[in-house]
């Protein structure tokens, strides 16, 4: 991507998150080596709270299967993922949320 095309994503997102009517702005570039790299522009923290938390219910409350064992299933490997990727960038500070059986 080049530099003229991530300043028009950048200015077009500033434009959309200074609009009053809009809560957010969240865009995705792909980076050169091919990860996925995601900005979130918010216009009022309170509003950014609340949404990442009702995203967060979303994703592991109402997309789940309604058991119990499967949230926690899900929840579990998401602090797995978490834990891995922390503990590979900082090995002088590792973590631990979940203990490995």
């Amino acid at each position: 991507m080049k530099l003229k095309d991530r300043l028009l994503i950048v200015r077009r997102s500033l434009l959309i998150a200074l609009n009053p009517r809009t809560d957010g702005v969240y865009y995705k570039t792909i980076q050169k080596g091919g990860s996925v790299k995601g900005n979130l522009i918010f216009t009022d923290k309170e509003k950014a709270t609340s949404l990442y938390e009702a995203d967060l219910v979303d994703l592991f409350v109402n997309r789940c299967e309604p058991t119990s064992e499967l949230l926690t299933r899900r929840i579990k490997g998401f602090c797995l993922i978490v834990q891995e990727h922390w503990n590979a960038k900082n090995p002088n500070d590792p973590v631990e949320f979940v203990k490995e059986e």
